[in-house]
């Protein structure tokens, strides 16, 4: 097989991976494999996994294989509340920084409102410590 010929199929199967999805960013080859015998609260799963490293989806099966012989994984939802944080260096006065962010409080949830709308309808928004 020839350079040329690689070079066209490869062309045409990116063409044909292009037309699966709208906006595609990008197209990947790598293995595409399962790791079973996870028992997940006494449910059995097979975890797809993508990666050219035969031996981390060998090792996930055995772990997954090893627990479940001893009952499976079990799990628990603590919270589902979601923490994010804004980090920036400040070498000013911190609680300049804080009476600043204190005033700006409404002017930032008013401009986010059309993005927490659908999740302040759930129970959920965001919150402010």
């Amino acid at each position: 097989m020839s350079l040329l010929h690689i070079g066209t199929t490869m062309s045409s199967l990116k063409k044909q991976f292009e037309g699966f999805s709208e906006n595609t960013l990008t197209n990947f080859h790598l293995p595409f494999g399962v790791a079973p015998n996870f028992l997940i609260n006494g449910k059995e799963y097979c975890v797809p996994m993508v990666t050219e490293e035969s031996s981390v989806v060998a090792a996930a099966s055995n772990a997954a294989k090893f627990w479940m012989d001893r009952g499976g994984i079990k799990t628990t939802v603590i919270s589902t509340t979601k923490i994010g944080q804004v980090h920036f260096f400040y070498k000013g006065d911190k609680n300049k920084l804080i009476a600043y962010f204190s005033q700006l409080k409404a002017t930032l949830l008013e401009g986010v409102k059309a993005l927490t709308a659908n999740m302040e309808k759930l129970g959920g928004g965001i919150t402010w410590s």
